[in-house]
């Protein structure tokens, strides 16, 4: 960037008269007729600068502060202490009268400012930079003058160096005045610390492994309380997190800064340019900022020392409490193989296995189950890319995610009530989807299966089983080639029952001879799917509304006459034709209607229709006030599209004995409705290392939280609620 002297500026003369409208403005504010001392201003084509002190005077024995303001026009920027990759902070020069004193600058926290492949620290439109100023005992009475030489440096495509000598005439009085300056001081005080960073009143810990530096910073209700009730609202809000350095050339400023919000923790990984840091202490600032880049709050840490990450207490104990690669998988594993035994999935496993007992040739067998698990397995792997993609773009999304859609829980309804239809025996499109019946060639059995790899794992898309929450909950937080290989351990145990059927002779042989009980079970899974169809209205209407219902209900009457009419036998090319012209138009009127612009707007799930739930509103607001007041809490975080959730709030959380214990250990039971997406409680979730429901949080006294089992049971939730005020969690 080229430095072009002030003098030697053209083209910047047109916007001197904004300038100077703002700097009139600044001097109207900071008259000394307001209660404030001020400098003589300086105003160049692109800033207005001046000192001014908020005190109309200065007492002996006491301090308050002196400040330094400069406005700058539109895209230019001044720089921090620590500039980044080019710049160079203000520099001030004092010449002062005998018994006053002025500290260093107090930096306000910094933004980011890319400049191609450079990154610089700095500020923008305003910024006022402090220093303290003290008169001591032996100062002489009377008026004084302050004189302050400055050079700063501003830029935009740009550099220009600007400099200025500022006056100030100050009275000095005598002590007797302390009340009014103490009040005066406690106001500029105040004031001027609005936008410094807060000291955090515990350090952090720093390790560095090979080129990575990592910075741990503790939070909770009793430590660092003020980033504590920041990192509450970032489990609400998408904030972004910074740390600048104090320290030049420490960090490679344009790297990319790797953010993890761990339970009571926060996690900066920065790359740095030296390898060898250990032992060497480094102090900086920590901002936090939302989706508007608007800064909410920062906080700075003196001097730490860097450990070497090896053994490192933070990391190992991190470690420990994590899952691996390995572990994940197998949990993931196991979850799959649950998941057939879920009520939507354990029909369609059941015809799956119903049309291997009617091949009753095991080479064909195997071929349809690598099919079916072919099915799953490109189902699963979609399914995760599309979450990654949606985390990636900061959408507040987990397992189950496409169920807070309205239209895709209405297409869903439409295929478990097709699907119901065709094991009716209706239509026998089945023969083609699910591959029933011994009518099928080779080659329509595989695409059958394939199809039903795909149906099995839409139908499992509403439910978490056991293992499979900390499994997703890991890949969704470690990198994109982890998130891939943890869902395909899902679809391996989605797809293990048939596998294992048909690769091994012993069970393949064990399996019934068919017969006619086969259609009677098939005819019997219908009333499953009709069950589904029916639960996933409810869902729809939760989501929508009464309007949207209707949509809902129409949708369905157009599929079932589309199902009737596709399976009436009928002659004659004509009327074929003119079957199939309405199949179409019907279908289509089915697909189109539900697109809608309002179709997705509704009320939320409606917890009063739940027998005895005192549950109340979950908000981050309201769980900071209970645990302030040491109160024991319970976090229900529910949806309608959860079955899961829905039986343990039936069968367990509105029980009578479980209510009487949470009155009798004075839990609050809070519920978070996650039936529609909302990024508040999609933060919350993924705080406690989770990215699916149900999850339940249970809150002792002291601030310290418990992760609940899934799947609950009365006697087991009520020997963890009289945990609550022991020290048992």
């Amino acid at each position: 960037m080229i430095i072009i002297k002030m003098k030697n500026m053209i083209g910047y003369i047109i916007k001197t008269n904004i300038i100077s409208i703002i700097s009139i403005f600044f001097l109207i504010m900071h008259n000394p007729a307001l209660s404030q001392i001020t400098s003589n201003r300086i105003i160049s084509d692109i800033s207005s600068s001046q000192f001014y002190i908020e005190n109309n005077e200065l007492i002996r024995d006491e301090s308050t502060f002196i400040n330094f303001k400069i406005f700058l026009e539109e895209g230019w920027h001044t720089y921090w202490v620590n500039p980044g990759d080019s710049g160079y902070p203000l520099a001030i020069e004092w010449e002062l009268p005998p018994g006053i004193s002025i500290g260093p600058i107090t930096w306000p926290a910094p933004k980011r400012l890319p400049y191609g492949d450079l990154t610089n620290f700095g500020y923008s439109n305003e910024v006022t930079l402090a220093s303290s100023i003290k008169v001591s005992k032996e100062a002489s009475l009377g008026k004084k003058s302050i004189i302050a030489k400055a050079n700063w440096l501003v830029c935009s495509e740009i550099c220009i160096p600007e400099e200025g000598e500022f006056r100030l005439d100050v009275s000095i009085l005598d002590k007797q005045n302390q009340d009014k300056s103490k009040s005066n001081y406690d106001h500029a005080s105040k004031k001027n610390n609005l936008n410094l960073p807060k000291q955090l009143d515990a350090l952090p810990s720093i390790t560095q492994s090979k080129d990575l530096l990592t910075i741990y910073i503790p939070f909770k209700p009793n430590l660092n309380r003020d980033l504590n009730s920041i990192m509450e609202i970032n489990k609400i809000n998408n904030l972004k997190i910074n740390f600048f350095p104090y320290e030049s050339n420490l960090i490679i400023n344009n790297s990319n800064q790797e953010v993890s919000i761990l339970p009571n923790i926060i996690s900066i990984k920065v790359k740095t340019k030296s390898d060898k840091l250990i032992n060497i202490p480094i102090s900086g600032v920590i901002t936090i900022e939302d989706e508007e880049k608007i800064n909410i709050n920062s906080f700075k840490f003196s001097d730490t020392i860097i450990e070497t990450s090896e053994n490192h207490k933070i990391e190992k104990q991190l470690k420990n409490n994590s899952l691996n690669l390995i572990l994940a998988f197998l949990f993931a594993i196991a979850g799959g193989v649950i998941l057939n035994l879920m009520p939507c999935v354990l029909p369609v496993l059941s015809l799956k296995i119903i049309s291997i007992i009617n091949k009753q040739d095991i080479v064909e067998a195997r071929k349809e189950a690598i099919a079916y698990s072919f099915g799953v397995m490109i189902s699963f792997a979609l399914l995760s890319t599309i979450l990654i993609i949606l985390k990636l773009n900061n959408q507040g999304v987990g397992w189950g995610f496409q169920l807070q859609s309205a239209y895709f829980v209405t297409i869903l309804s439409y295929v478990m009530l097709a699907s119901g239809l065709s094991l009716s025996g209706v239509f026998n499109f089945g023969s083609s989807l699910m591959n029933i019946g011994s009518s099928l060639n080779t080659q329509n059995g595989k695409f059958g299966s394939f199809l039903t790899g795909i149906l099995a794992t839409v139908v499992a898309s509403p439910c978490t089983a056991p293992f499979m929450a900390p499994a997703i909950g890991y890949a969704l937080s470690e990198n994109i080639l982890i998130t891939l290989v943890v869902f395909q351990g899902l679809a391996l145990g989605l797809s293990a029952p048939f596998l294992l059927i048909v690769f091994s002779p012993p069970l393949f042989k064990f399996l019934p001879q068919p017969g006619s009980w086969m259609n009677t079970l098939k005819e019997f899974l219908a009333f499953p799917m009709y069950a589904a169809c029916g639960w996933l209205v409810w869902v729809g209407a939760q989501l929508t509304g009464s309007s949207g219902l209707g949509i809902i209900i129409f949708g369905l009457l157009l599929i079932s006459i589309s199902c009737w009419l596709f399976g009436r036998r009928v002659e004659g090319i004509l009327f074929k034709s003119t079957i199939n012209i309405i199949i179409m138009l019907f279908l289509s009127l089915a697909l189109i209607i539900p697109l809608n612009e309002s179709f997705n707007k509704g009320s939320e799930i409606d917890a009063s229709s739940l027998d005895n739930d005192i549950s109340e509103e979950f908000s981050q607001e309201y769980l900071e006030i209970l645990l302030d007041e040491k109160k024991p809490v319970l976090i229900n975080f529910t949806a309608a599209w959860c079955i899961t959730c829905i039986v343990n709030e039936k069968n367990v959380l509105s029980d009578n004995e479980v209510l009487e214990s949470f009155k009798n250990n004075g839990v609050t039971y809070l519920k978070a409705d996650w039936t529609k997406r909302s990024k508040k409680i999609s933060k919350t979730i993924e705080s406690y290392n989770r990215s699916g429901i149900p999850l339940y949080v249970l809150y002792r006294e002291d601030g310290s939280y418990k992760l609940l089992n899934q799947i609950l049971t009365k006697k087991g939730l009520i020997r963890e609620i009289e945990k609550v005020k022991l020290d048992l969690i």
